[in-house]
């Protein structure tokens, strides 16, 4: 069965699906044996295998919703056994059948796995499907449970969230199951105490609102949001103050893989309070943004900070702010406020403090127009300084240097009145192509592509002499049929390769002959197949 479900997976659905159907009937009468083998069926055939969940998913369920056999003993009494798992509370001893919650949990994992291969052809089981894992957040006795409950709320709402799309129903039955879903989510952590499902309980919190989309959450949703996140940095908190105390206590220090689990676990929390931030402000900046100005304080002590996770938070929520809203009498009065404060972080030590830092350098670029303009040059020196640094291209310094980059090419498109434009344009084609950030090197590569487009910038980038076409051959010659490059942009750069193509023979075949001896064939080829690289764009 193993073997016949893995080959279906190799030579895909089209010539799988008439063999399959006659499986799927034949495998009906031995359902545990076979519920994993049902998955791989399901990523095979895709949407094609919604008829057979009727049959699949009801055992799952059930699964899903049986009760842990508990048993409750003297702490002397007979040996343990196999198979169960023993906690002693006082003279007590509480045994937990171990292998009926593992059943449960992979029940749990496998839900997850079909709500997330077929989404919207998901939606007939998501009410139910629902039912049984909602009340699992609170189930002490197993984490795999309550992790595997987490993961699948997201799903479950965005299976409803492109079904509504989809047919223009079941909006109400959106906002319900998000309700349901959340307001479990946010008792859940005003009542953990466990980091870890603090932490995957925010992340599950921020995930919802994202699948939600534009204006998807109601007034109401919002403080609710606000409170929790201001409830987990302040436990937080806390939680740093007790550690601190007890290195205090102790001289020197405590030290152990406990204690760095603790501390990760805690910056890891805070990251995902700026993601729940950064969703609220990204998709409902009307309802957000008056509740947001109750935090000033908060946001002040965040950025005077010492502690890195605190200086990051707090310069994420900045730039959030920023970026997403549309008021212009707001956007003044953040950066007057604010920006002050976050500009020393552009070349912070701290990389997840620096990529917040620059990244904001470029939001305010582009938004904080003439606000911008008593700081640009200070600004772009310090961004040059952290692009430049030893080892800006190297580890964990990369992303925040590719964020660094395009905030430069902001600067340029946005600010170029104020800034050394003859400085600023061949440094940024330089530094190109990005890799380390896959969502920045997108933007950094369209940006080289208005640059190019533009005519006053463009001459500037090649020179009077096109002294500077090798160094942009180089970089297309790089970028074309990459991961770092959208479709859309590729076309960009075909069309403009198609344009460079028309200028003087002598002058193309002398700047290819300029190019690293590697590059040169290369560049030649693009040019004789320029056609065959245009992608198309959905």
């Amino acid at each position: 069965l193993e073997c016949i479900t893995l080959v279906g997976c190799s030579v895909g659905k089209e010539r799988f699906f008439t063999d399959a159907k006659l499986i799927m009937e034949m495998l009906q009468s031995d359902l545990q044996n076979i519920l994993q083998s049902w998955i791989r069926m399901c990523r095979c055939l895709g949407k094609d295998f919604v008829p057979y969940l009727p049959m699949v998913i009801p055992p799952i369920l059930q699964i899903a919703s049986v009760e842990p056999e508990l048993r409750v003993q003297d702490s002397n009494a007979a040996e343990e056994e196999d198979g169960w798992e023993y906690l002693t509370v006082g003279d007590k001893k509480i045994a937990i059948h171990t292998s009926v919650i593992e059943e449960k949990a992979a029940a749990i994992n496998m839900l997850y796995a079909y709500v997330f291969e077929l989404k919207d052809g998901f939606i007939e089981w998501v009410d139910r499907t629902a039912a049984v894992l909602v009340p699992l957040i609170t189930f002490y006795y197993h984490q795999g449970v309550r992790m595997a409950v987490l993961n699948a709320f997201p799903q479950l709402l965005q299976s409803s969230v492109l079904h509504a799309k989809k047919t223009g129903q079941g909006a109400d039955k959106v906002k319900t199951l998000f309700e349901y879903i959340l307001q479990q989510l946010l008792d859940g952590i005003r009542n953990e105490d466990d980091a870890e499902i603090v932490e995957a309980e925010i992340e599950s919190v921020h995930e919802c609102i994202s699948m939600l989309g534009e204006n998807g959450l109601s007034a109401e949703h919002i403080p609710a949001a606000i409170e929790v996140v201001n409830h987990v940095l302040g436990w937080v908190h806390k939680r740093r103050g007790d550690r601190a105390a007890q290195k205090a206590k102790h001289n020197q220090g405590l030290s152990g893989r406990g204690i760095l689990e603790d501390e990760l676990r805690d910056n890891a929390c805070e990251s995902e309070l700026a993601e729940i931030i950064g969703a609220l402000a990204k998709w409902n900046m009307p309802l957000f943004l008056p509740v947001f100005q109750g935090m000033g304080d908060t946001l002040t002590k965040l950025l005077a900070s010492d502690h890195f996770a605190d200086k990051q938070l707090g310069i994420c929520i900045f730039d959030d702010v920023v970026e997403h809203c549309k008021s212009k009498d707001v956007v003044k009065l953040m950066l007057q406020a604010f920006l002050p404060a976050v500009v020393p972080n552009i070349t912070h030590a701290d990389p997840t403090v620096r990529q917040a830092a620059v990244y904001g350098m470029g939001v305010c670029a582009q938004r904080g127009q003439e606000l911008f303009v008593p700081l640009v040059k200070d600004i772009t020196q310090n961004l040059l300084r952290a692009i430049t640094a030893q080892d800006a291209r190297f580890g964990d310094n990369a992303p925040p240097t590719d964020n660094a980059i395009s905030s430069v090419g902001k600067i340029i498109l946005y600010q170029r009145q104020h800034v050394d434009l003859a400085q600023l344009v061949p440094a940024f084609a330089s530094w190109l192509p990005c890799t380390a950030d896959a969502l920045e090197c997108v933007v950094v590569h369209n940006q080289l592509c208005d640059i190019i487009e533009d005519e006053a910038l463009s001459q500037i980038l090649f020179g009077a002499n096109y002294q500077g076409l090798p160094a942009v051959l180089k970089i297309f010659c790089e970028l074309i049929n990459t991961q770092y490059i959208e479709p859309k942009c590729q076309n960009r750069i075909v069309n403009i390769l198609k344009k460079i193509a028309t200028f003087p023979p002598a002058l193309l075949q002398n700047s290819i002959g300029a190019l690293p001896v590697e590059y040169r064939p290369v560049a030649t080829g693009l040019f004789a197949k320029l056609d065959t690289l245009l992608l198309p764009v959905s």
